[in-house]
């Protein structure tokens, strides 16, 4: 009997600890404290490893603090596919629910904004002459503000240099010719054989054939428009589809220095794109 009294003591002890790490992570989550939330809900975990709704409730919270370092971090692409998976968790909290969906909203708002500014800034340095209306968009960018267009900040700086340089050529229509052609081969990857292969340079490649990357199946491109490393010399940027059942499938468009372009689908199977060089 007195063993009996004390297991039944240790139960009660147990679920009295379940119970209130999850109400306590609940008066987190309406206080919007996601991060102090997911501290409760794995101390929930910890009481009753097997339990599903403290699994459930801990893997929406990890997902929306996920979903917010990633905009913090300018990876807005990443954080609307982190948000979308974890809006199809069922059985989860309401609240939790609503807040990402709210956040999926947000992030799906700041990739679109971060999609239309890479591209302005992107047709704006292939240009000729930039767009004074343009560049002045970039100019207004608050950076601080905008995390999630942090990864833009190199490209803009080197647009707003651009502008403020004065063409080449401009005293003759010869000259001016001339000139035109050595800015429009500058803001191109180089085909000298003697050029090196960048991250930079692989972006570069990347924004050009991204044309080439789309699927009418799976719906757009979708990058954190970030190269790295692939190889001893090479460098790869991760990209996704916009509607890909599969939210884990990701692809890879890679340059190798010997001038190749190509990409590998989520088998690693190599599609050959054409040569940078």
């Amino acid at each position: 009997m007195v063993t009996l009294t004390a297991c039944g003591r240790g139960e009660s002890s147990t679920s009295s600890g379940y119970e209130d790490s999850m109400s306590k992570g609940l008066d987190a989550v309406a206080e919007n404290n996601i991060e102090k939330a997911v501290t409760y809900f794995s101390n929930a975990l910890d009481q009753k490893p097997k339990d599903k709704k403290a699994g459930l409730y801990l893997k929406q919270a990890k997902a929306y603090v996920k979903t917010d370092q990633q905009l913090q971090e300018g990876n807005p692409a990443g954080a609307v596919k982190t948000a979308k998976a974890a809006t199809l968790i069922k059985s989860g909290s309401k609240s939790l629910s609503d807040k990402l969906m709210a956040k999926f909203k947000t992030a799906k708002d700041d990739l679109s904004e971060y999609n239309k500014m890479n591209d302005l800034i992107t047709a704006q340095l292939t240009a000729t002459t930039p767009d004074p209306s343009a560049v002045k968009k970039v100019q207004a960018i608050k950076w601080d503000k905008k995390p999630y267009l942090k990864k833009l900040k190199n490209k803009a700086d080197l647009l707003i240099k651009k502008s403020s340089e004065k063409p080449v050529g401009s005293q003759g229509d010869n000259s001016k010719s001339a000139g035109n052609q050595a800015n429009t081969a500058s803001s191109q990857p180089s085909a000298s054989s003697t050029t090196s292969l960048t991250p930079a340079l692989t972006l570069q490649l990347f924004d050009q054939y991204v044309n080439q990357l789309k699927n009418a199946q799976l719906g757009d491109v979708m990058s954190d428009h970030e190269a790295v490393q692939n190889g001893k010399k090479g460098f790869a940027v991760k990209f996704w589809y916009k509607d890909d059942p599969d939210v884990n499938a990701y692809y890879y468009f890679a340059a190798d220095p010997d001038g190749s372009v190509f990409y590998m689908n989520p088998g690693n199977q190599q599609t050959m794109l054409g040569r940078w060089k």
